[in-house]
């Protein structure tokens, strides 16, 4: 992580605006040329940051982010499955995103590292997730960190007004 030390915790309420900041621009990287143009460039920090600070306050599903240099460079969202007919042991991240400028730098890992051991530490066996086809990027770092896709699951969302495939993927813990 280029020599800089990162820690993983819970998010603070306080955290929500620069959570949203950051997310934002990973959105505009990594969906660029998938989400259509017009939304992206549509995205607020305002609503993002409501919304995150909204989810902190409850405390489910987990938030957590990564911090380097005490800048917030990534950020993962866990906890129970939401799906229909999961098992009670399996758990879903439901979203992991790290600032552009540090791609494959590792942050994405620890992050993931983190939730897994908290979702350990649950009593949880299993974690699923969702992933648009489309991006090839977070789905080799899925499948490099053990998630294995599952081609009999899929399901379409809608995202400023195009309809996008995503795949399901799961993984033992």
């Amino acid at each position: 992580m280029n020599g800089e030390s990162t820690n993983v915790r819970p998010a603070l309420i306080s955290d929500a605006r620069e959570i949203a900041e950051m997310h934002i621009e990973a959105w505009r990287k990594a969906y660029a040329g998938i989400v259509p143009d017009d939304y992206l460039a549509s995205l607020s920090i305002d609503a993002r940051e409501q919304g995150w600070a909204r989810m902190i306050g409850q405390g489910m599903p987990m938030l957590w982010v990564a911090v380097s240099s005490q800048r917030i460079t990534g950020l993962i969202s866990f906890g129970a499955s939401r799906e229909t007919g999961e098992a009670p042991s399996v758990g879903e991240l439901m979203a992991i995103y790290v600032h552009p400028e540090f791609w494959s730098c590792g942050f994405g890992r620890s992050l993931w590292l983190a939730a897994r051991e908290e979702l350990q530490r649950r009593g949880f066996t299993g974690v699923m997730l969702w992933v648009l086809e489309d991006n090839t990027r977070a789905r080799k770092f899925y499948c490099g960190e053990g998630f294995v896709e599952n081609p009999q699951r899929s399901r379409n969302i809608t995202i400023g007004g195009q309809v996008l495939a995503e795949v399901y993927c799961e993984t033992t813990i």
